[in-house]
Protein backbone atom coordinates (compact mmCIF):
# COMPACT_ATOMS: atom_id res chain seq x y z
CA UNK A 1 0.00 0.00 0.00
CA UNK A 2 2.87 2.33 0.62
CA UNK A 3 3.84 2.12 -3.04
CA UNK A 4 0.63 2.67 -4.10
CA UNK A 5 0.16 5.96 -1.68
CA UNK A 6 3.70 7.05 -3.51
CA UNK A 7 2.28 6.17 -6.91
CA UNK A 8 -0.50 8.50 -6.19
CA UNK A 9 1.77 11.37 -5.08
CA UNK A 10 4.10 10.60 -8.23
CA UNK A 11 0.85 11.45 -10.24
CA UNK A 12 -0.15 14.50 -9.03
CA UNK A 13 3.27 16.05 -8.63
CA UNK A 14 3.36 15.32 -12.30
CA UNK A 15 0.44 17.45 -12.90
CA UNK A 16 1.01 19.97 -10.77
CA UNK A 17 4.54 20.84 -12.27
CA UNK A 18 2.66 20.46 -15.78
CA UNK A 19 0.93 23.44 -14.59
CA UNK A 20 3.96 24.86 -13.58
CA UNK A 21 6.02 24.38 -16.77
CA UNK A 22 6.63 22.74 -20.30
CA UNK A 23 10.35 22.34 -19.12
CA UNK A 24 10.35 18.74 -17.12
CA UNK A 25 13.37 18.63 -14.95
CA UNK A 26 14.06 16.10 -12.44
CA UNK A 27 15.15 18.56 -9.81
CA UNK A 28 12.13 20.22 -9.70
CA UNK A 29 10.49 17.17 -10.15
CA UNK A 30 11.46 15.81 -6.63
CA UNK A 31 11.19 19.05 -4.99
CA UNK A 32 7.52 18.93 -5.79
CA UNK A 33 6.96 15.81 -4.92
CA UNK A 34 8.67 16.45 -1.36
CA UNK A 35 5.77 19.26 -1.49
CA UNK A 36 2.59 17.37 -1.82
CA UNK A 37 3.03 14.36 -0.18
CA UNK A 38 3.74 16.96 2.86
CA UNK A 39 0.73 18.78 2.21
CA UNK A 40 -1.60 16.16 1.56
CA UNK A 41 0.06 13.74 4.49
CA UNK A 42 -0.67 16.59 7.00
CA UNK A 43 -4.51 17.44 5.65
CA UNK A 44 -5.31 13.43 5.59
CA UNK A 45 -3.95 12.83 9.36
CA UNK A 46 -5.83 15.95 10.36
CA UNK A 47 -9.28 14.73 8.50
CA UNK A 48 -8.77 10.85 9.77
CA UNK A 49 -8.18 12.66 13.70
CA UNK A 50 -12.01 13.77 13.67
CA UNK A 51 -12.90 10.71 13.12
CA UNK A 52 -10.28 8.75 15.21
CA UNK A 53 -8.99 6.45 12.24
CA UNK A 54 -5.43 7.19 12.15
CA UNK A 55 -5.09 3.79 12.53
CA UNK A 56 -6.58 2.66 9.28
CA UNK A 57 -4.77 2.17 6.23
CA UNK A 58 -7.79 1.93 4.20
CA UNK A 59 -9.24 4.89 5.55
CA UNK A 60 -5.87 6.79 4.77
CA UNK A 61 -6.19 6.13 1.52
CA UNK A 62 -9.23 6.79 0.68
CA UNK A 63 -8.97 10.23 1.79
CA UNK A 64 -5.34 10.39 0.33
CA UNK A 65 -7.23 9.88 -3.14
CA UNK A 66 -10.19 12.02 -2.69
CA UNK A 67 -7.90 14.36 -1.97
CA UNK A 68 -5.32 13.94 -4.55
CA UNK A 69 -7.99 13.18 -7.55
CA UNK A 70 -9.92 16.67 -6.54
CA UNK A 71 -6.45 18.71 -6.48
CA UNK A 72 -6.20 16.25 -9.91
CA UNK A 73 -9.10 16.90 -11.06
CA UNK A 74 -8.68 20.63 -11.00
CA UNK A 75 -5.18 21.03 -12.05
CA UNK A 76 -6.12 18.42 -15.40
CA UNK A 77 -9.10 20.73 -16.28
CA UNK A 78 -6.79 23.90 -16.31
CA UNK A 79 -4.18 22.08 -18.30
CA UNK A 80 -7.00 20.77 -20.88
CA UNK A 81 -8.61 24.30 -21.01
CA UNK A 82 -4.99 26.37 -21.37
CA UNK A 83 -4.19 23.64 -23.94
CA UNK A 84 -0.72 22.49 -22.26
CA UNK A 85 -1.27 19.14 -21.86
CA UNK A 86 -0.95 16.58 -19.83
CA UNK A 87 1.99 14.29 -21.35
CA UNK A 88 3.74 17.30 -23.43
CA UNK A 89 6.50 18.68 -22.25
CA UNK A 90 10.38 19.11 -22.82
CA UNK A 91 12.26 17.43 -20.52
CA UNK A 92 15.40 19.15 -19.63
CA UNK A 93 19.15 17.46 -18.33
CA UNK A 94 21.07 19.81 -16.07
CA UNK A 95 24.11 17.44 -17.22
CA UNK A 96 24.07 18.72 -20.44
CA UNK A 97 26.52 21.29 -20.45
CA UNK A 98 28.87 19.86 -17.31
CA UNK A 99 32.21 19.26 -17.73
CA UNK A 100 34.27 16.78 -16.14
CA UNK A 101 34.73 18.34 -12.67
CA UNK A 102 30.72 19.37 -12.77
CA UNK A 103 30.33 15.41 -13.33
CA UNK A 104 32.94 14.39 -10.77
CA UNK A 105 31.65 16.17 -7.70
CA UNK A 106 28.17 15.16 -8.82
CA UNK A 107 29.16 11.18 -8.52
CA UNK A 108 30.68 12.03 -4.98
CA UNK A 109 27.39 13.86 -3.74
CA UNK A 110 25.22 10.63 -5.16
CA UNK A 111 27.64 8.35 -3.42
CA UNK A 112 27.12 10.28 -0.07
CA UNK A 113 23.50 10.21 -0.67
CA UNK A 114 23.68 6.68 -1.09
CA UNK A 115 25.76 5.73 1.82
CA UNK A 116 23.42 7.91 3.98
CA UNK A 117 20.54 5.51 2.48
CA UNK A 118 22.22 2.76 3.41
CA UNK A 119 22.98 3.17 6.85
CA UNK A 120 19.67 4.53 7.11
CA UNK A 121 17.81 1.93 6.07
CA UNK A 122 20.07 -0.86 8.05
CA UNK A 123 20.08 1.42 11.24
CA UNK A 124 17.12 1.76 13.61
CA UNK A 125 16.44 5.26 13.86
CA UNK A 126 17.01 4.92 17.88
CA UNK A 127 18.89 7.26 18.64
CA UNK A 128 18.06 9.70 22.43
CA UNK A 129 15.66 12.17 20.83
CA UNK A 130 13.86 10.09 18.46
CA UNK A 131 13.44 7.78 21.08
CA UNK A 132 12.91 10.32 24.07
CA UNK A 133 10.16 12.61 21.62
CA UNK A 134 9.82 11.89 18.20
CA UNK A 135 8.57 8.58 17.96
CA UNK A 136 6.47 7.40 20.92
CA UNK A 137 3.95 10.44 19.85
CA UNK A 138 3.75 8.48 16.55
CA UNK A 139 2.92 5.27 17.89
CA UNK A 140 0.54 6.53 20.27
CA UNK A 141 -1.67 8.11 17.51
CA UNK A 142 -1.39 5.06 15.15
CA UNK A 143 -2.69 3.00 18.50
CA UNK A 144 -5.74 5.65 19.42
CA UNK A 145 -6.21 6.89 15.84
CA UNK A 146 -6.37 10.25 16.86
CA UNK A 147 -3.97 13.56 17.34
CA UNK A 148 -5.08 13.74 21.09
CA UNK A 149 -2.66 14.85 24.00
CA UNK A 150 -1.94 11.67 25.95
CA UNK A 151 -0.61 10.81 29.50
CA UNK A 152 3.37 11.54 28.16
CA UNK A 153 6.84 11.18 29.71
CA UNK A 154 7.94 14.82 28.50
CA UNK A 155 5.10 17.39 27.72
CA UNK A 156 6.82 17.80 24.32
CA UNK A 157 5.21 14.84 22.95
CA UNK A 158 2.01 16.38 23.07
CA UNK A 159 3.09 20.67 22.58
CA UNK A 160 5.77 19.91 19.40
CA UNK A 161 4.54 20.78 16.14
CA UNK A 162 3.36 17.56 14.10
CA UNK A 163 4.01 18.05 10.32
CA UNK A 164 7.27 16.22 10.59
CA UNK A 165 5.64 13.43 12.51
CA UNK A 166 3.04 12.89 10.25
CA UNK A 167 5.11 12.06 7.77
CA UNK A 168 6.70 9.41 9.85
CA UNK A 169 3.27 7.98 10.62
CA UNK A 170 2.17 7.48 6.85
CA UNK A 171 5.51 5.64 6.25
CA UNK A 172 4.82 3.58 9.32
CA UNK A 173 1.53 3.30 8.89
CA UNK A 174 1.46 1.53 5.26
CA UNK A 175 4.97 -0.60 6.00
CA UNK A 176 4.54 -1.05 9.53
CA UNK A 177 8.92 -1.03 9.04
CA UNK A 178 10.60 1.13 11.80
CA UNK A 179 13.59 1.13 9.58
CA UNK A 180 11.82 3.55 6.85
CA UNK A 181 11.70 6.34 9.48
CA UNK A 182 15.02 7.63 8.36
CA UNK A 183 13.59 8.23 4.87
CA UNK A 184 11.41 11.81 5.94
CA UNK A 185 15.25 12.94 7.03
CA UNK A 186 17.39 11.56 4.07
CA UNK A 187 14.62 12.33 1.44
CA UNK A 188 14.94 16.38 2.92
CA UNK A 189 18.61 16.26 2.48
CA UNK A 190 18.50 15.29 -0.97
CA UNK A 191 16.03 18.40 -1.38
CA UNK A 192 18.70 20.72 0.81
CA UNK A 193 21.40 19.42 -1.46
CA UNK A 194 19.15 20.68 -4.87
CA UNK A 195 18.26 23.61 -3.52
CA UNK A 196 21.28 24.53 -2.27
CA UNK A 197 22.36 23.94 -5.74
CA UNK A 198 19.89 26.12 -7.33
CA UNK A 199 20.05 29.05 -5.21
CA UNK A 200 23.36 29.15 -6.46
CA UNK A 201 22.75 28.95 -9.98
CA UNK A 202 19.77 31.79 -9.18
CA UNK A 203 22.77 33.77 -7.69
CA UNK A 204 24.95 33.75 -10.83
CA UNK A 205 27.37 30.80 -9.43
CA UNK A 206 28.72 28.36 -12.13
CA UNK A 207 27.65 24.80 -11.91
CA UNK A 208 30.66 23.62 -10.59
CA UNK A 209 30.65 26.66 -7.32
CA UNK A 210 27.05 25.64 -7.03
CA UNK A 211 27.92 22.03 -6.85
CA UNK A 212 30.62 22.67 -4.13
CA UNK A 213 28.38 24.57 -2.11
CA UNK A 214 26.27 21.43 -1.96
CA UNK A 215 29.07 19.20 -1.36
CA UNK A 216 30.93 21.50 1.27
CA UNK A 217 26.90 21.40 3.26
CA UNK A 218 27.27 17.40 3.15
CA UNK A 219 29.78 17.33 4.72
CA UNK A 220 29.01 18.97 7.83
CA UNK A 221 28.69 16.31 10.37
CA UNK A 222 25.64 17.47 12.38
CA UNK A 223 24.23 17.24 8.55
CA UNK A 224 24.97 13.85 8.27
CA UNK A 225 24.41 12.11 11.94
CA UNK A 226 20.88 13.83 11.34
CA UNK A 227 20.02 11.98 7.57
CA UNK A 228 19.57 8.23 9.46
CA UNK A 229 17.35 9.80 12.69
CA UNK A 230 14.08 10.85 12.76
CA UNK A 231 14.65 14.36 14.13
CA UNK A 232 12.73 17.24 12.15
CA UNK A 233 15.79 19.68 11.77
CA UNK A 234 16.22 18.94 8.23
CA UNK A 235 13.10 18.73 7.35
CA UNK A 236 12.21 22.36 8.09
CA UNK A 237 15.55 23.31 6.46
CA UNK A 238 14.58 21.77 3.31
CA UNK A 239 11.43 23.97 3.57
CA UNK A 240 12.94 27.08 4.63
CA UNK A 241 15.19 26.98 1.76
CA UNK A 242 12.53 25.91 -0.38
CA UNK A 243 10.47 29.28 0.62
CA UNK A 244 13.67 31.55 0.55
CA UNK A 245 14.17 30.20 -3.37
CA UNK A 246 10.82 30.93 -4.29
CA UNK A 247 10.47 34.20 -2.92
CA UNK A 248 14.01 35.22 -4.54
CA UNK A 249 12.30 33.71 -7.68
CA UNK A 250 9.22 35.95 -6.97
CA UNK A 251 11.23 38.99 -6.92
CA UNK A 252 13.32 38.15 -9.78
CA UNK A 253 10.40 36.70 -12.42
CA UNK A 254 7.21 38.46 -10.51
CA UNK A 255 4.96 35.52 -11.49
CA UNK A 256 1.97 35.07 -8.17
CA UNK A 257 3.18 30.98 -8.49
CA UNK A 258 6.15 31.54 -6.80
CA UNK A 259 4.62 33.44 -3.92
CA UNK A 260 2.44 31.19 -3.42
CA UNK A 261 4.71 28.80 -3.01
CA UNK A 262 6.87 30.44 -0.74
CA UNK A 263 3.75 30.70 1.62
CA UNK A 264 2.66 27.20 1.63
CA UNK A 265 6.26 26.18 1.98
CA UNK A 266 6.96 28.56 4.67
CA UNK A 267 3.41 27.58 7.06
CA UNK A 268 4.57 23.96 6.65
CA UNK A 269 7.72 24.90 8.02
CA UNK A 270 6.12 26.83 10.72
CA UNK A 271 4.21 23.43 11.17
CA UNK A 272 7.37 21.31 11.69
CA UNK A 273 9.19 22.68 14.29
CA UNK A 274 9.36 26.34 15.73
CA UNK A 275 12.61 27.46 14.70
CA UNK A 276 10.85 28.14 11.41
CA UNK A 277 10.17 31.54 13.70
CA UNK A 278 13.07 33.15 13.22
CA UNK A 279 13.00 33.58 9.63
CA UNK A 280 10.14 35.42 9.55
CA UNK A 281 11.26 38.73 10.42
CA UNK A 282 13.02 38.69 7.24
CA UNK A 283 10.44 37.41 5.20
CA UNK A 284 8.03 40.07 6.77
CA UNK A 285 10.92 42.79 5.65
CA UNK A 286 10.55 41.44 1.82
CA UNK A 287 6.66 41.35 1.99
CA UNK A 288 6.45 44.94 2.49
CA UNK A 289 8.94 46.11 0.49
CA UNK A 290 7.33 44.20 -2.32
CA UNK A 291 4.31 45.88 -1.19
CA UNK A 292 1.91 42.84 -1.49
CA UNK A 293 0.91 42.34 2.32
CA UNK A 294 -2.76 41.89 1.70
CA UNK A 295 -2.41 38.97 -0.57
CA UNK A 296 0.03 37.20 1.73
CA UNK A 297 -2.09 38.09 4.57
CA UNK A 298 -4.47 36.05 3.03
CA UNK A 299 -3.02 33.31 1.58
CA UNK A 300 -0.28 32.81 4.51
CA UNK A 301 -3.35 32.33 6.87
CA UNK A 302 -5.02 30.05 4.77
CA UNK A 303 -2.33 27.53 4.30
CA UNK A 304 -1.14 28.35 8.70
CA UNK A 305 -4.87 26.60 9.16
CA UNK A 306 -3.62 22.99 8.32
CA UNK A 307 -0.15 23.42 8.95
CA UNK A 308 -0.48 24.97 12.56
CA UNK A 309 -3.67 22.16 13.93
CA UNK A 310 -0.60 21.80 16.69
CA UNK A 311 -0.12 25.43 17.81
CA UNK A 312 -4.05 25.65 17.92
CA UNK A 313 -4.96 22.43 19.77
CA UNK A 314 -2.23 24.02 22.66
CA UNK A 315 -4.05 27.39 23.03
CA UNK A 316 -7.51 25.18 23.44
CA UNK A 317 -5.37 22.71 25.50
CA UNK A 318 -3.07 24.68 27.75
CA UNK A 319 -3.83 28.11 27.08
CA UNK A 320 -0.43 28.49 25.05
CA UNK A 321 0.55 28.00 21.78
CA UNK A 322 4.13 26.00 22.70
CA UNK A 323 3.62 25.31 25.83
CA UNK A 324 2.12 24.82 29.24
CA UNK A 325 1.92 28.52 30.43
CA UNK A 326 3.15 27.59 33.72
CA UNK A 327 6.66 26.89 31.93
CA UNK A 328 6.59 29.96 30.08
CA UNK A 329 6.25 32.67 32.93
CA UNK A 330 9.41 34.60 33.44
CA UNK A 331 11.64 33.90 36.70
CA UNK A 332 12.52 36.59 38.37
CA UNK A 333 16.33 36.46 38.37
CA UNK A 334 18.25 38.16 41.32
CA UNK A 335 22.77 38.92 40.88
CA UNK A 336 23.05 35.85 43.29
CA UNK A 337 21.00 33.79 40.65
CA UNK A 338 22.46 34.64 38.02
CA UNK A 339 26.46 34.51 39.62
CA UNK A 340 25.36 30.73 40.71
CA UNK A 341 24.25 29.55 36.93
CA UNK A 342 27.18 31.56 35.49
CA UNK A 343 29.30 28.73 38.09
CA UNK A 344 28.02 25.65 36.80
CA UNK A 345 26.93 27.02 33.00
CA UNK A 346 30.87 27.81 32.54
CA UNK A 347 32.17 24.76 34.03
CA UNK A 348 29.36 22.82 31.99
CA UNK A 349 30.74 24.43 29.03
CA UNK A 350 34.69 24.56 30.11
CA UNK A 351 34.28 21.01 30.32
CA UNK A 352 33.00 19.98 26.98
CA UNK A 353 35.28 22.72 25.70
CA UNK A 354 38.27 20.10 27.35
CA UNK A 355 38.30 17.30 24.40
CA UNK A 356 41.19 14.25 24.26
CA UNK A 357 39.08 12.93 21.36
CA UNK A 358 42.11 12.52 19.22
CA UNK A 359 43.98 10.42 21.56
CA UNK A 360 43.59 6.84 21.42
CA UNK A 361 44.07 3.50 23.70
CA UNK A 362 45.29 3.72 26.91
CA UNK A 363 46.31 7.37 26.42
CA UNK A 364 42.61 8.66 25.51
CA UNK A 365 41.87 6.52 29.13
CA UNK A 366 44.13 8.20 31.26
CA UNK A 367 43.64 11.73 29.93
CA UNK A 368 39.85 10.97 30.50
CA UNK A 369 39.91 10.00 34.06
CA UNK A 370 42.36 12.70 34.87
CA UNK A 371 39.50 15.49 33.15
CA UNK A 372 36.94 13.81 35.34
CA UNK A 373 39.21 14.13 38.21
CA UNK A 374 40.18 17.67 37.74
CA UNK A 375 36.47 18.38 36.84
CA UNK A 376 34.95 17.13 39.80
CA UNK A 377 37.60 18.53 42.20
CA UNK A 378 36.11 21.84 41.07
CA UNK A 379 33.05 20.98 41.23
CA UNK A 380 33.09 20.04 45.15
CA UNK A 381 35.02 23.46 45.39
CA UNK A 382 32.16 25.31 43.96
CA UNK A 383 29.14 23.37 45.63
CA UNK A 384 27.89 21.97 42.36
CA UNK A 385 27.34 18.33 41.66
Amino acid sequence: MLLASIAIYLGLSWLVYRLHSDTIKSTDFAIFFFLISIFINTVTAEVLNLFSLLYSPISYLTVQIFISFLLGGIITGILLKTKKGILHFQSYSIFSNYKFPEYLITVIIGLILAALFVVGITTPPDNLDSLHTHLPRIYYWLQHGNLNYYPAMTMKQNTYPMVAHLQGLWLFLFSRNASLFFLVQWYSLLICTIIIFKLGKSFGFSSTQALIGSLVFLSFPVVLLQSYTFQGDLIVSALILIATYYIFMYIREGEYKYLVGHLLVLALAIGTKQTAFFVLPVFAILWVKLNQLFLVGVLFGIFLLPASYRYIQNTIVTGSPFEVTEIEQPVKMSPKRWARKLEYNGLRLLYQFVSFDGLVGHSEVVTLQAKDYVFRRLGWRLGIN
